[in-house]
């Protein structure tokens, strides 16, 4: 008799799909904590690391960007523009390109290596 835990596999379209410990572990590899990131001036709400595995921007309730070192933890760049809270962020796979948008449906165009908004991000960008 096959036990069914022991071949189970992930399938999406079965939700009584059990996935035992040896199956779990392909997908989860266990993780230590390296850092927290904290900023007591808003609740981060998206995420994004850039392709250089060094720098990380995240998007907030407080409707700004933070650009952070991924080894220090530390705030290197705050940036305004958006009109709502931040709750998408993409990075281009170069990292030229950072794209964030808000509540209200806008979104603004950052140049990666200045984080500068780009000049006509209101009329490239906006989603209206």
């Amino acid at each position: 008799m096959v036990n069914q835990h022991e071949n189970a596999s992930l399938d999406a379209h079965n939700p009584s799909t059990v996935l035992n410990t040896s199956t779990m572990s392909q997908f989860i590899p266990s993780t230590i904590l390296i850092r927290t990131f904290e900023d007591d001036e808003g609740t981060m709400e998206a995420v994004a690391v850039f392709p250089d595995k060094r720098r990380m921007i995240t998007g907030s309730n407080d409707y700004m960007l933070r650009l952070w070192d991924l080894e220090t933890g530390i705030v290197w760049k705050k940036m305004e523009g958006h009109r709502s809270v931040v709750q998408r962020l993409a990075i281009s796979r170069d990292g030229q390109i950072i794209a964030s948008g808000d509540g209200e449906g806008e979104i603004i165009g950052w140049h990666g290596e200045t984080i500068e908004s780009h000049p006509t991000h209101q009329s490239l960008f906006q989603s209206n």
